[in-house]
């Protein structure tokens, strides 16, 4: 049973997991990375706007008082933050992750780009604490000025209303002239905050109901679900035909509310399900530069399972290419421990455009093993005699090449024997042909790349059988 051996390998069930773990480990270091990217650019110029957050703030302190702790707080992140990015970046470019042309398939290895992600993921997450504290220092300002515009408004509001919105006893005791005091200062304030200093409606109904419905319509222009949408339209038609105060508040407590809650809720589905679509699409287009198709990263897809499923297609894709890689080297390695050199190599394209690659190990005098690996995974193996010149062997060749044959066969099974200590399984027998004079063949050695000035036998009917020459070191190794 020493004719050619077609066979396809795959790695066991443990070894697999082994190489799908480092794989995902790489692929999310390297989305981690992309996300550190974007946090930085994002923070350029993160102490600007600090500054004008802060200006805000203390115009309103000197207007209002109070506010000393924000202030402060900003005041402290914006004096820390250089440094603290400065830090970041640091950490950042002594655990920048890689692609990894192949990977070790062994415990040791899976615990070292566990420990790899782990690193990169701690930089990310304090760069996001960081970010997150500089983008809601950056809003305070704002904030603050669109409660105290609000405050201001109701302020107006409750004097149009006759004070009918304070409570008896604040009316009763309050003095006329704080009261035109506090008027004097909201009408201040709103003119402090808008530019043109415009008022809107005559009376406190007015300036409710036009509030109610200009928040209505914002919410209609945030493009809402087509369901809510229709419970917003309705409850415009509803409001637009309100003319009493207690139907306003009714109104304003019960539906506005409610719209309020749902497109929060909305909202932030929609932004855990962004987030999820960029992870997913940061995922996709790593995999694309792991998988050498960068023309590819920037595809558009027409719905989520189409993203997922291209995802899934690269995985697997790049798990199979591993998986090819270790076995490649595990036939390399097994065939120098076992006395065979590593002595020429072709890559050579069909014409139907496949690729194969072919590698010569020396078995005996002029003789070698020819190992083909196809692009779906088979790996044949065969022996046949060296020569510098396409030829077919005569009668005393093919004799002697049949029992070299003959005693490749123990040695077959002694490689396959290795092959599985390292967690290779044959996972599909093409082809094991038993040593027949058919199957003898002159291999010409002029078509492979060997190395420069080695001396190489060509095969002689004399130097066949029985004159195999054992080495244990190889000579020419695969390209890292």
């Amino acid at each position: 049973m020493s004719g050619p051996k077609i066979s396809v390998y795959s790695l066991t069930g443990r070894a697999r997991k082994i190489v799908m773990e480092q794989m995902r480990c790489e692929q999310q270091a390297l989305v981690c990375a992309g996300q550190i990217k974007a946090m930085l650019s994002e923070m350029c110029g993160a102490e600007q706007r600090m500054e004008k957050s802060l200006d805000m703030l203390t115009s309103l302190q000197k207007r209002n008082g109070g506010r000393e702790k924000i202030i402060e707080e900003i005041r402290s992140l914006r004096d820390r933050i250089d440094v603290e990015i400065k830090e970041i970046e640091n950490d950042f470019k002594k655990n920048i992750p890689a692609a990894s042309a192949r990977y070790r398939i062994t415990d040791e290895a899976l615990a070292r780009k566990q420990r790899e992600l782990e690193q990169i993921k701690t930089v990310r997450d304090r760069l996001r604490k960081l970010h997150d504290e500089a983008s809601r220092a950056e809003n305070a300002g704002s904030e603050a000025v669109k409660s105290e515009r609000g405050k201001a408004q109701q302020t107006i509001a409750d004097y149009l209303s006759g004070g009918q919105n304070s409570s008896p006893a604040d009316t009763q005791e309050e003095d006329p002239k704080k009261r035109k005091s506090d008027i004097a200062d909201a009408v201040s304030g709103i003119m402090f905050f808008e530019p043109d200093g415009s008022l809107a409606g005559d009376t406190d109904f007015d300036i409710r109901k036009n509030a109610l419905q200009q928040k209505l319509s914002e919410l209609l222009k945030q493009e809402p679900p087509r369901e809510l949408a229709g419970e917003i339209n309705a409850a415009l038609a509803r409001l637009d035909r309100i003319d009493g105060r207690a139907y306003l508040d009714t109104f304003e407590s019960l539906t506005v509310r409610k719209i309020i809650g749902n497109m929060e809720a909305y909202h932030k589905e929609r932004k855990e399900e962004e987030a999820e679509s960029e992870e997913l699409t940061a995922r996709y287009r790593t995999l694309c530069l792991m998988a050498d198709r960068e023309a590819d990263k920037d595809r558009r897809f027409a719905a989520r399972e189409e993203l997922e499923a291209a995802v899934n297609e690269l995985e697997m894709l790049l798990v199979k290419r591993q998986e090819q890689s270790y076995i490649a080297d595990c036939v390399d390695e097994i065939m120098t421990d076992m006395g065979y050199d590593l002595i020429g190599r072709r890559n050579m394209k069909k014409r139907s455009g496949k690729q194969f690659r072919n590698e010569l190990y020396r078995f005996g005098e002029g003789t070698a093993v020819n190992v083909t690996y196809s692009p779906d995974g088979r790996i044949s193996m065969e022996v046949g005699g060296i020569a510098r010149e396409d030829r077919i062997p005569d009668d005393a060749e093919i004799s002697a090449l049949t029992g070299e044959m003959e005693a490749f066969c123990g040695e077959f099974a002694e490689f396959e024997r290795r092959m599985r200590e390292k967690g290779i399984l044959t996972d599909r027998r093409v082809a094991l042909m038993p040593p027949a004079p058919e199957y003898a063949s002159i291999i010409n050695i002029s078509d492979y790349e060997t190395e420069k000035g080695r001396q190489i036998s060509e095969f002689r009917a004399s130097s066949g059988k029985g004159k195999r020459k054992e080495t244990v070191k190889q000579t020419l190794r695969r390209e890292e």
